[in-house]
């Protein structure tokens, strides 16, 4: 009697395999809530690191660029030979500052030099190393070695610390970003602004102003991408590049 008691109850305690069926389908329709929501907070979390990180990487070449442009030195000779000042007069020329110039490689789509070689004062003395703060530096875009893990180009930083005459350079180069469509680089000499500029030939040895423009590769929604552009002052003068004879002028006589 109590054995058939008992098996009633447990009987009437299991579930029904509809109740199991029921009980089943609402498990999968909240884990299948729980993983699209997990699962687009990831993706949102990559969006907002690869924001970030791009970001990083423009601020941080834009800074490299203000603080070369900003210590640049006047550009000299750096040649072993003198300069004639007067008939029997020769100076020395040697200087550890170059010439400033640029180039149209690499640019990209418009105009303006997208390839800019100059002397700044922005080098860090190192107690081991014989260089001094003045370094060349060198910016360029150049396509990625690896073409299948970025688009685009490669904003490039070249420095050299050995500056002497006559010795073959060796560049360091930084890869400041990646993702970079065009770069340009504009010059301010005072009353218009010009795509080029070598120290060799201009009226005055530096401009008054540089203007360094970057264009990013477009987004992946097909959107255009970031525009930045700096200007920097100029902050050395040098007003002529033109060596001008020194004269002596004497008097004879006894005027008053």
């Amino acid at each position: 009697m109590n054995l058939r008691y008992r098996q009633s109850q447990s009987r009437k305690a299991a579930f029904t395999l509809l109740e199991l069926m029921v009980a089943a389908m609402m498990f999968a329709i909240v884990m299948a809530t729980l993983a699209t929501v997990f699962f687009g907070a990831v993706r949102l979390r990559k969006t907002n690191e690869g924001a970030f990180y791009k970001t990083h990487e423009i601020r941080q070449s834009l800074s490299y660029l203000k603080r070369d442009l900003r210590s640049i030195t006047v550009p000299g000779t750096n040649l072993l030979d003198g300069v004639t000042v007067t008939g029997d007069t020769t100076t020395n020329a040697v200087t550890l500052s170059g010439v400033m110039t640029t180039g149209t490689e690499g640019t990209g789509s418009g105009t303006g030099s997208g390839v800019f070689s100059f002397y700044t004062a922005s080098g860090m003395r190192i107690s081991d190393k014989p260089w001094s703060e003045i370094q060349r530096i060198i910016y360029y875009v150049r396509s990625p070695a690896d073409r299948s893990s970025t688009n685009g180009l490669e904003l490039v930083r070249g420095v050299t610390r050995n500056l002497l005459p006559g010795i073959n350079e060796d560049y360091y180069e930084q890869v400041l970003m990646n993702g970079v469509e065009q770069l340009v680089f504009e010059f301010w000499d005072g009353s218009s602004w010009l795509d080029n500029w070598d120290s060799t030939t201009q009226e005055t040895l530096v401009p008054k102003l540089i203007r360094a423009s970057i264009v990013m590769q477009p987004n992946d929604d097909g959107t255009e991408g970031r525009f930045v552009q700096m200007s920097i002052p100029v902050l050395v003068e040098q007003r002529t590049n033109t060596v001008v004879a020194a004269t002596t002028t004497t008097t004879t006589g006894g005027g008053r």
